[in-house]
């Protein structure tokens, strides 16, 4: 890629464009608007026709310099590069409707959005600009605030496989969104959309079931995760098996899954690891180790243990421990909120 420009052979490979993409969803991420809406990949995998998006990802990708920083179109490249209107096949409509949601290389528009990603429902009914806009119409931004629109996109998508509108179908359910409350069709949903592999989905069912005794689902569901490779399902079974509440003791067995799922970076899990070897359950005692990992979870952010680690640290490490004090107490975790007002 001389002189840091993108050609439209670099959009056609496919491993280039996916990582375009991933950039772009990075970006989401990152923003606040985006962070509590949109769970897990928005994108999915088979979300993009090369050929067709080709010309309006060029003109996205030759803004892009040397991947930092990550920088999109203006507003008036992005009007030229749409308008010829036959080349805005759906997905790019919805990823369009995307930069103006939040603002990425052009002015934060939602009716905008709202335009682009109703451009991508009647092409070919966009599974997330169904999503993307039933979010829009529930939260009235950049159209009126309908609650039977919301739920009717989101349904539609639903019906049409997709995992993520399945999680919003029950939640709607669930907080009578629309629609009467429904606890048993609410968990019908839910389920649905944890055979798509959704983790959000697995998190609301593990609460439900415990919340209501039903443990044998409780751990029916957290072996089917496992079985995907969900971090979040190794740890709640790890400690399952630590605790011996709902299953029968083993810390060996508890340990082996609360270590495999640190192993991913899940700081939930970094965290309990390093419990396991302060306390030399299910392994031998090793505060080394157990340091080793309380540190690796405060890094990735962990509020536990920043708060943990900031209290083992106050006397001989102050301005560390009052920086791991402040990132947790920001993350709204009370003791260290009460930590540093009682210190003060």
């Amino acid at each position: 890629m001389e002189n840091n420009q993108i050609t439209l052979e670099d959009i056609l490979n496919v491993g280039y464009h996916e990582e375009l993409l991933y950039l772009i969803s990075d970006k989401i991420d990152k923003t606040p608007r985006g962070t509590d809406i949109f769970p897990d990949d928005v994108f999915g995998s088979n979300s993009i026709n090369l050929q067709q998006s080709a010309a309006w990802h060029c003109a996205i990708a030759k803004r892009m310099r040397d991947y930092n920083p990550f920088t999109l179109p203006s507003q008036a490249e992005i009007d030229k590069a749409l308008a010829d209107r036959e080349l805005i096949d759906s997905s790019s409509a919805f990823v369009l409707g995307r930069c103006f949601e939040f603002g990425l290389g052009v002015e934060m528009n939602d009716s905008r959005a709202a335009e682009y990603y109703i451009n991508a429902v009647f092409n070919d009914g966009n599974d997330d600009a169904l999503i993307a806009l039933g979010l829009l119409y529930l939260q009235g931004r950049g159209v009126e605030e309908n609650q039977e629109f919301a739920y009717n996109l989101f349904l539609r998508a639903a019906k049409q496989g997709n995992p993520i509108a399945r999680l919003y179908v029950g939640r709607c359910h669930m907080d009578g969104i629309y629609v009467s409350k429904d606890l048993a069709e609410a968990i019908r949903w839910y389920e649905l959309s944890a055979n798509g592999h959704l983790v959000d989905a697995y998190r609301i069912l593990d609460q439900i079931y415990r919340e209501r005794g039903e443990y044998d689902k409780v751990l029916y569901w957290g072996d089917r995760f496992i079985e995907y490779g969900f971090p979040q399902a190794m740890l709640h079974v790890g400690i399952d098996y630590m605790e011996g509440k709902i299953i029968e003791r083993d810390s060996e067995k508890g340990f082996s899954l609360i270590r495999e799922a640190a192993q991913t970076g899940f700081p939930a899990a970094l965290f309990n690891l390093s419990l396991c070897y302060y306390r030399g359950d299910g392994t031998a005692r090793d505060e080394e180790q157990g340091f080793k990992y309380l540190q690796q979870s405060a890094e990735g952010k962990y509020p536990v243990a920043e708060y943990e680690l900031g209290r083992m640290l106050w006397d001989s490490d102050r301005e560390y421990a009052e920086r791991l004090m402040r990132d947790a107490a920001q993350r709204n975790y009370r003791p260290a909120v009460e930590y540093i007002s009682s210190s003060c």
